[in-house]
């Protein structure tokens, strides 16, 4: 099976704190597997359903303020009890004031992997 993917994910192990975008007090903290410049997979306790829209605070490594950003589940999969469900998601938006901070990460892992 052909790979359709157009960008390059980065295996990272990432902190994340997801909500429903209905909801505002309820947030779960997950951990990503993967990213690119247009999606996000992270393992999660809770099931999350395909087409929902999420709210996500994705904390950069040795950045105090995390990304906040708006993203669509792709798809949602049981892993396993420890694990739980293995989701993806595509970004719909970045909050503009750290837009820069989220795609200078990607292109630094860019860098990292086929220059350095």
């Amino acid at each position: 099976m052909p790979n359709r993917r157009k960008f390059v994910r980065f295996e990272v192990e990432d902190i994340l704190e997801v909500r429903p975008l209905s909801e505002v007090a309820r947030k779960f903290k997950s951990v990503s597997k993967d990213f690119s410049v247009i999606g996000i997979c992270f393992f999660s306790d809770f099931k999350w359903e395909k087409g929902q829209v999420l709210l996500i605070e994705y904390f950069l490594p040795e950045d105090l303020e995390a990304v906040k950003l708006k993203a669509g589940v792709v798809w949602s999969e049981f892993i396993d009890d420890k694990k739980g469900f293995l989701v993806g998601v595509e970004i719909l938006d970045l909050e503009d004031k750290h837009a820069d901070k989220f795609t200078n990460y990607y292109f630094r892992k860019v860098r990292e992997r086929f220059f350095e």
